[in-house]
């Protein structure tokens, strides 16, 4: 998904940045690429209109800085903005920790795990005996049993914990 959105983002930009001259038209067309890459990366529909609202206001109505070309100028706002979009940069904590992936099918969290492993790897953090990746339902009776046959012994209370914080309220 994260792929298709990057890709989509970088068609956008090359587009814009192939123009000869940046009007209307131009912003028009990048907005209408940015709605459709964002909505199709399953972004809040609210969030996206918001986003390319404030792009395209601060796109047709702010003046270059000096030395800018109004080209670099909406790439710069729709680089910021989408900054904003993401919020401000976290420091992760370097200990123990519960790390719940949930998603669809087909949605990266099996690679965002492996991503997300390697990097505390790389920060130095143990890997491997004490990371669980438990892939499968929580929503059923077997859930439990499934996930107890799969695991070692000294993970199995903490899984049994989280599968019955997770079960659904009869």
């Amino acid at each position: 998904m994260l792929d298709r959105f990057g890709s989509g983002l970088k068609d956008a930009v090359k587009k814009l940045a192939g123009k000869s001259v940046i009007d209307k038209a131009a912003v028009d067309e990048l907005v209408r690429d940015l709605q459709r890459v964002l909505i199709q990366s399953d972004v809040n529909v609210k969030l996206v209109m918001e986003l390319t609202t404030t792009i395209k206001k601060r796109s047709l109505e702010e003046e270059p800085p000096k030395g800018m070309g109004a080209r670099e100028h909406v790439l710069r706002i729709v680089y910021e903005e989408l900054v904003n979009l993401m919020g401000e940069e976290v420091d992760v904590k370097l200990e123990s920790q519960t790390i719940l992936m949930a998603g669809l099918q087909g949605s990266g969290k099996t690679t965002t795990t492996g991503k997300l492993a390697r990097f505390f790897q790389r920060k130095g953090l143990r890997v491997g005996s004490s990371v669980l990746m438990y892939s499968g339902p929580v929503h059923t009776i077997n859930s439990a049993h499934s996930a107890r046959r799969s695991m070692c012994p000294a993970m199995e209370s903490q899984v049994r914990q989280m599968l019955l914080a997770s079960s659904p309220v009869e």
